[in-house]
């Protein structure tokens, strides 16, 4: 395998970088060899997340020429029919990285039938995004449980507490359906 190091565009390092950020393990310009049905003896592609075996192309030239676009279109159809499962990025897609992202990463786990990577990218998107409603909610419902015991606690502050109880049980019903159904 050559060790032959690879130019990085602006545009792929600011997907670095945010895939940093969002805590995704990953690999830069990733030596492909051997793939069937291509001119070139190898295909470099700019990133790699390891958790889901999903690569990433950024086609930073597309809109410069046709001829680049041209090249774009041979790369994503080599991978196609190789079966590399990729998520293609344009420089208009930038500007809502974190949307569009997430998006193309579960059609494209889903497309290429990736249940297990799947489950696992919901798990701990969830986890992330509703930590907090995880861990508050058991908390609220003992304070619930314990306010009925206390005979001394007025019943508003117990209808107050039941129904905070109720609200957080169905926020965290909703978030884990949308989850799922997503």
């Amino acid at each position: 395998m050559n060790n032959k190091t690879y130019a990085i565009s602006e545009g792929e390092l600011f997907l670095a970088e945010y895939l940093e950020d969002k805590g995704f393990r990953f690999k830069k310009q990733i030596k492909i060899e051997g793939l069937k049905g291509d001119s070139k003896a190898y295909r470099v592609a700019d990133l790699y997340l390891k958790d889901y075996k999903v690569y990433i192309e950024f086609f930073g030239m597309w809109h410069v020429s046709d001829e680049n676009k041209q090249k774009y279109r041979e790369k994503k159809d080599i991978f196609q029919k190789n079966g590399i499962p990729c998520i293609y990025l344009y420089p208009e897609n930038l500007g809502i990285i974190e949307f569009i992202l997430h998006k193309r990463l579960i059609k494209t786990l889903k497309e290429w039938n990736m249940t297990r990577q799947l489950f696992r990218y919901k798990t701990i998107r969830f986890w992330k995004n509703y930590k907090w409603l995880l861990m508050t909610t058991p908390i609220f419902w003992v304070f619930c449980v314990m306010s009925f015991s206390d005979p001394q606690d007025s019943w508003t502050l117990k209808l107050f507490i039941l129904s905070f109880c109720l609200l957080l049980t169905a926020g965290l019903i909703d978030a884990l359906r949308d989850a799922i159904l997503e």
